[in-house]
């Protein structure tokens, strides 16, 4: 069989459609460069992925990545992208594959694991606070460790009535003190110790028929000490997210 130069140039081109379409599919499913803030990465205790330097700065987020959690919860599933995407020549919109991606993580990690259920808990120490962060901040990509976390933080008044009124307020939060590392800020700047507490606020309140909150009457103010050692047993502190697709 003689093959002409026609069929040639069409059997060239084929391979080079193929070749392209093949690349094309490999370029689409590379994850994009980590920025300079997110480098360089390093190895932490308790994570299963390395983490941006950057979020251990503080010795409060060096704990919270060093966590070791119980081997009960869920470990990260691999996830494959290039057959989300579909056949080589027939690939998915960037939405689609995200969704995908989504759902898979739903399935496989997603969830709230409650290990112990403590009683009579009057106060707990907040490990991890956070300044206010700034819309251009929540608005980067790779800007803030924990969006969903920290953006409860540009809704809470940096003071010692907003910060002591997410957890000791009744009759809707009704914890007696919380503590907190102290930080170099305005509303602290009396103070010398490693920690302060925050407590003593009261409130009359009254409910109708529905049992709703109708009106609350203050009697005690937020209050604010400086303390050497922590009175509570239990903590809460955050961490972010990895893996630049998950952003």
């Amino acid at each position: 069989m003689k093959i002409t130069r026609m069929q040639w140039l069409y059997g060239v081109a084929g391979v080079a459609a193929v070749v392209g379409l093949a690349a094309f599919s490999e370029w689409r499913h590379q994850p994009e460069p980590l920025p300079a803030k997110w480098q360089p990465q390093v190895r932490t205790k308790g994570q299963v992925y390395p983490v941006p330097q950057s979020w251990l700065v503080t010795e409060e987020g060096k704990i919270a990545h060093d966590l070791v959690l119980p081997d009960t919860l869920p470990k990260p599933v691999p996830f494959d992208f290039d057959k989300a995407d579909g056949h080589w020549f027939w690939h998915k919109s960037r939405r689609e594959v995200s969704l995908a991606y989504f759902r898979h993580l739903c399935d496989t990690e997603a969830g709230e694991w409650i290990l112990e259920k403590p009683k009579d808990v009057e106060g707990l120490y907040f490990a991890r606070p956070e300044k206010d962060p700034t819309d251009d901040y929540l608005g980067d990509v790779y800007g803030p460790e924990a969006p969903w976390v920290e953006r409860e933080f540009q809704l809470m008044s940096d003071n010692v009535d907003g910060r002591g009124g997410q957890f000791v307020r009744p009759p809707f939060r009704n914890y007696r003190f919380v503590e907190e590392p102290w930080r170099d800020l305005p509303w602290q700047q009396d103070i010398y110790t490693p920690y302060i507490r925050i407590f003593g606020y009261q409130a009359e309140f009254k409910r109708n028929k529905f049992n709703r909150v109708t009106e609350v009457k203050e009697i005690s103010p937020m209050q604010m000490e400086g303390i050497n050692e922590l009175r509570s047993r239990y903590g809460y502190t955050w961490r972010g997210i990895r893996r630049p697709r998950d952003r």
